[in-house]
């Protein structure tokens, strides 16, 4: 299981409505949990699940005439579960 934490910048003037297509795209996932908060989405799941579904849902973005930035970081735990700190 992975959790991923993934920000998207459309660099558009309708930057807000490129990210709501985005999100809604992505739920679409339903083997994924999906949080989504004001700067960033966090995505869990199995690997290969969340990986696949980064591919399928980025891919309409990025292959678009608009310039996009996608920034994301991986964390190889469940981030939803209370963090144990030694």
């Amino acid at each position: 299981m992975i959790t991923v934490e993934l920000s998207f910048y459309p660099l558009t003037e309708a930057y807000e409505q490129r990210v709501i297509a985005f999100i809604r795209n992505l739920r679409k996932e339903e083997e994924l949990v999906i949080r989504t908060g004001g700067m960033s989405t966090l995505i869990h799941g199995g690997h290969d699940l969340v990986f696949e579904a980064l591919r399928r849902c980025t891919k309409t973005f990025m292959e678009g005439d608009e310039t996009v930035i996608f920034v994301a970081k991986f964390l190889n735990k469940d981030a939803f579960e209370d963090p144990h700190i030694d």
